[in-house]
């Protein structure tokens, strides 16, 4: 776990994949969450991809793909529609034009398409041959395919900063992870990620995240400052007063203890 402290098990939650289901444990002192069996199975973002129009929440992901491809400012107009992307412009803001930025899980290629039409020298990796196919189409040849580890052996200190959104959740180890891309960083560097917040729910929610194991772990942000301090980094929280004052119906909701969202799921053939 994230600390290495006392677990509790919590209780089931159900699969991405019916009829699956998932034991859900807490860190009894940073109160991350994470589902067991604690393992990734790669089949299930290739469906998810190649559905990707008819998966709830995912076909947002083909949509924004679509739009921003048509935008002048792309990173500003994502940042207008949704808070994820404006806090990366946000976490980037002060890079100089030309730094290198490293989108690990970059998926259908959008945001790495909008920080390279910023200025940046944006690059992309993802292990999903769907997703890079479809952002090279798209946007060009900026993106691979492959584990961002292979790119560490190569690569070690050629990057101002590392982007990884909705990343971390996916993972069976987030701390290894983190710990295993960090010498990409150039000295001063800065890795930028995002992640479903488990604060904005009342304590004793049992999971408000996509199902397992296309999401593992639920953190909030005790938990990832310990995940900040295992690997010897320091955390800084993105600060969304400006974009909350500018969109106010996008302000912090408590959901009530236990509540359930409906989330994505596909049939055990592997069809939403």
């Amino acid at each position: 776990d994230v600390c290495s402290s006392d677990l509790v098990s919590r209780g089931k939650v159900p699969g991405y994949r019916e009829p699956d289901s998932y034991d859900i444990v807490e860190c009894a002192d940073c109160r991350a969450s994470f589902a067991q069996p604690l393992a990734v199975d790669p089949s299930i973002y290739e469906q998810v991809y190649r559905h990707r129009h008819q998966m709830p929440g995912y076909e947002r992901y083909e949509r924004m793909a679509e739009e921003v491809a048509q935008q002048p400012e792309p990173l500003g107009w994502l940042g207008r529609k949704e808070a994820m992307y404006w806090a990366v412009g946000s976490a980037l803001r002060d890079l100089p034009r030309g730094s290198r930025v490293l989108e690990i899980g970059s998926g259908l290629g959008y945001t790495t398409h909008a920080l390279a039409t910023a200025g940046f020298d944006a690059h992309g990796v993802d292990l999903s041959h769907e997703a890079v196919g479809h952002a090279v189409r798209r946007f060009g040849n900026r993106y691979r395919q492959g584990d961002a580890m292979q790119i560490v052996k190569q690569e070690q200190g050629g990057w101002d900063a590392l982007l990884a959104t909705e990343l971390i959740e996916h993972l069976v180890d987030p701390v290894a992870f983190v710990a295993g891309i960090r010498p990409l960083l150039k000295p001063g560097g800065r890795i930028v990620l995002t992640t479903p917040d488990k604060d904005i729910y009342r304590p004793g929610t049992l999971w408000q995240s996509d199902p397992p194991p296309v999401h593992l772990w639920w953190f909030g942000e005790a938990s990832m400052r310990k995940l900040a301090e295992r690997v010897g980094m320091s955390m800084q929280r993105i600060d969304f007063s400006d974009y909350h004052r500018h969109k106010p119906d996008a302000a912090r909701v408590l959901w009530p203890v236990g509540e359930v969202l409906p989330r994505p799921r596909l049939r055990a053939d592997g069809t939403p």
